[in-house]
């Protein structure tokens, strides 16, 4: 007797497809049957983008440049800043004050000024007169010829005492030989009012 031929399949790739082309009884091949996808579609990377590790070529001139801006901005930030108040003196007098020094505006009609600049380290002193409500700041230099004070007059009583310690604890710090510009402009002004107080009051 001869043996009935097993039927079997044979299969065949085409693009990542797999067709069976199964057999019949007799041996003879069937039309190719699509079986099963193999292959898959390929996926699209996702390309990330961090800002954090980016590497710019900066030009090492930037830096420099970069720290002496930040050094100006400090320096010349108004700690604070008070003037005398209207309408008893008709052209309000200022005081502007920074980690370098103290600015006075002299107002002595409209749009008439003189402005006296003195740097923390030649003051002398500084003092406050004041009556119930108003205070006169007083700033006496180290120059012998500069005898008479810088004042301003009319000020709030309360900005007048603040702005007395500020400039006796810059005095302090100057002297104490502090580098402002590693402190946090933010914390200057409460840190040397605390100092300031402690010789001011």
């Amino acid at each position: 007797m001869t043996p009935t031929p097993t039927p079997h399949n044979s299969s065949a790739h085409q693009n990542g497809v797999i067709f069976v082309q199964p057999r019949n009884t007799h041996g003879q091949r069937s039309p190719p049957l699509q079986e099963k996808i193999l292959a898959k579609k390929p996926t699209a990377k996702k390309v990330g983008y961090d800002r954090g590790k980016e590497t710019l070529n900066e030009d090492p001139k930037a830096k420099p440049i970069q720290q002496i801006n930040e050094i100006i901005e400090k320096t010349h930030k108004p700690l604070f800043k008070l003037s005398a108040f209207f309408p008893f003196d008709l052209w309000p007098d200022s005081i502007s004050i920074d980690i370098e020094k103290v600015s006075i505006v002299i107002r002595v009609f409209f749009r008439s000024d003189f402005i006296h600049t003195i740097p923390i380290k030649d003051i002398k002193d500084v003092t406050v007169e004041t009556n119930i409500f108003f205070g006169t700041l007083k700033i006496f230099s180290v120059n012998p010829i500069e005898q008479n004070p810088l004042k301003v007059s009319f000020l709030k009583r309360g900005e007048a005492m603040r702005a007395r310690r500020i400039i006796k604890g810059l005095l302090i710090a100057t002297k104490e030989g502090v580098d402002f510009t590693k402190v946090d402009p933010d914390e200057i002004t409460d840190k040397v009012d605390t100092l300031g107080s402690a010789t001011a009051d």
